[in-house]
């Protein structure tokens, strides 16, 4: 028996596997279970009704408020009466009726519900019923689209029917509750743009400017929050409207400042110099594809675009190892004394005495050097008589020149002041000549020379 004010729903399908009738059961014992009376052909304890099938159907159908039609291929085909003859009946006969009663109504009639367990089934809806809202339970939400349509509390009540207004008046104030939800595109993205500015001027230590963006930020949150609760006033309410969401163009242009905002702040960093080395009144610093340094002092601050996917920033002092610090977005490049090394350039000349007696014809053996740097063997090979460069820059492909060139380059990072250097030369036997002679490095630009043995 039904309960008083509880719908009554007669759920029509078709039996077209055990799986799917398990759906529909679950269906059926989930609505009873939310209130809602089912009316089913599963529940009968002896197989069948006590009326027979044909009676049941047409009382169920006549007792039930809604009637929902799990659509499926199989259940269409019934529906229409296309399935092979002693199959299907009962589909047949409560298409019958269905349609039947959408006949005498004129089609006017929220009674019966299509309803789909997936996307594809929704070809298979029978054509009386196609103009009717389906609904799609594959997920919880479309359950409670469905529960909320069986209780008749689907949509949402309309505002009350206000008298006519004229002149500005007329126009919707921007703080109704009418329009509370939708908050203007171009005032998200200009709040995203301050706020975002208001970030990276904090991170690069502009303090005044990032005080002037979260104070733009915090009236644009300001004037959301008037609107909603409708305390902006009609003239600010109308001058917002016109700005924000009547304005294609401040929509576009918000955007595209927008993807400008973010381009730059991931491509651009302020170099802050807060000290440099004892001696250095300024340094030169170069960016990828600059040709002219810029030269920055202590205490100085300039923007420089680098962004990360390119070449880092090279930074050049007086009497200091050049070096390329790695750049962030989103933070201060911070130059100190401490991150600077001194040059060394150590020149190791060749006697004339000891030119003379190595080998000079390129078919006699060669004699060889041996360098250490504190106890660590830092070159070996040949000796020709050629100036020797030991330094701690970078060897570019201008120092090691053409076979021509005077001077050979040897590179090594650690080199530092203060050091000690060891040198020896041996002849094409292997036989010590000079040396073991040590040196040491107190200056960072050294010439030495190489004796006689």
């Amino acid at each position: 028996m039904a309960h008083e004010n509880h719908p009554v729903v007669f759920i029509s399908y078709s039996h077209d596997s055990e799986d799917h009738a398990k759906r529909v059961l679950n269906l059926s014992e989930h609505l009873r279970k939310d209130g809602i009376e089912t009316i089913l052909d599963q529940y009968f304890p002896s197989g069948s009704p006590p009326e027979g099938w044909p009676r049941w159907m047409m009382n169920g159908l006549e007792k039930a408020t809604r009637v929902l039609c799990v659509c499926t291929e199989t259940y269409y085909r019934r529906f229409r009466g296309h399935e092979v003859p002693d199959t299907g009946r009962g589909v047949d006969w409560e298409g019958a009726i269905i349609t039947g009663e959408l006949y005498d109504a004129r089609t006017v009639s929220n009674k019966f519900i299509p309803v789909l367990f997936t996307e594809q089934s929704s070809k298979f809806i029978p054509e009386p019923m196609r103009g009717q809202t389906r609904y799609l339970l594959d997920t919880d939400a479309g359950y409670q689209k469905l529960y909320n349509a069986l209780l008749m509390q689907s949509g949402v009540k309309p505002a009350p029917l206000g008298a006519l207004k004229r002149g500005l008046q007329a126009v919707h104030k921007w703080s109704e509750e009418k329009i509370s939800t939708a908050v203007p595109a171009s005032l998200i993205l200009q709040t995203v743009i301050f706020a975002l500015a208001a970030v990276w001027c904090l991170q690069m230590r502009m303090i005044a400017s990032a005080a002037v963006c979260f104070v733009m930020t915090a009236i644009f949150a300001a004037i959301e929050i008037l609107r909603r609760r409708g305390l902006l006033p009609a003239s600010v309410g109308h001058l917002c409207q016109t700005l924000w969401d009547d304005n294609q163009l401040v929509k576009k242009m918000s955007l595209g400042l927008l993807f400008v905002a973010i381009v730059t702040s991931f491509s651009c960093t302020f170099v802050l110099i807060e000290s440099l080395p004892s001696g250095v009144d300024a340094i030169e610093v170069t960016t990828a594809g600059q040709t002219t340094p810029r030269r920055l002092s202590n205490g100085n601050r300039q923007l420089f675009f680098c962004p990360p996917w390119g070449k880092p920033l090279t930074i050049v002092a007086p009497k200091q190892k050049s070096f390329m610090p790695v750049v962030g977005p989103w933070r201060p490049l911070r130059v100190s004394s401490d991150l600077f090394v001194q040059s060394v350039r150590i020149m190791l000349q060749c006697s004339e005495e000891l030119r003379r007696i190595l080998p000079g014809s390129p078919d006699e053996p060669k004699a060889a050097i041996k360098i250490a740097y504190d106890q660590r063997e830092l070159f070996s090979g040949e000796f020709s008589g050629k100036t020797i460069v030991l330094t701690n820059e970078s060897s570019s492909p201008g120092d090691s020149g053409s076979p021509g060139d005077s001077n050979q380059i040897v590179s090594e990072p650690t080199l530092s002041i203060p050091g000690q250097l060891k040198i020896e030369v041996f002849n094409a036997a292997g036989v010590l000549m000079v040396g073991p002679l040590e040196f040491s490095v107190a200056d960072g630009q050294t010439s030495m020379i190489i004796p006689e043995p």
